[in-house]
């Protein structure tokens, strides 16, 4: 058996300077308030099952790799965000595959939005 046949889900850590200000970014862009509060230092986000959104407090946290959220509709989407005062970037295409835009959050973590085309 293959690993992939074994995954059941997937966490993402996110390093992050400041709980608070991170979790009112976050709490904002996902419409929720985190599903774990492990401790003051490390809160998680269920953002689709199986999935798991990790922010840690690091002293010197290195942005992720980016995380794009796959939409249904990338235009209302990015709307959505652009109105919660969050910077998003424009819309890119390969046409009839995929769509997407990215923006950062305060720590500087690369986030972003996909929408498959096909």
């Amino acid at each position: 058996m293959s690993l992939l046949s074994r995954i059941t889900g997937a966490t993402l850590e996110i390093g992050v300077t400041d709980m608070t200000s991170s979790r009112r970014f976050y709490d904002r862009v996902l419409g929720a308030e985190p599903d774990l509060v492990i401790d003051d230092d490390l809160q998680e986000y269920q953002p689709h099952p199986g999935l798991w959104l990790q922010l840690s407090v690091q002293d010197a946290p290195s942005p992720s790799s980016r995380l794009r959220f796959g939409v249904i509709d990338i235009a209302e989407a990015r709307a959505d965000l652009s109105d919660l005062g969050v910077a998003v970037g424009e819309i890119e295409s390969v046409p009839g595959l995929i769509s997407w835009c990215d923006f950062d959050d305060p720590d500087g973590n690369p986030l972003g939005l996909y929408q498959e085309l096909s």
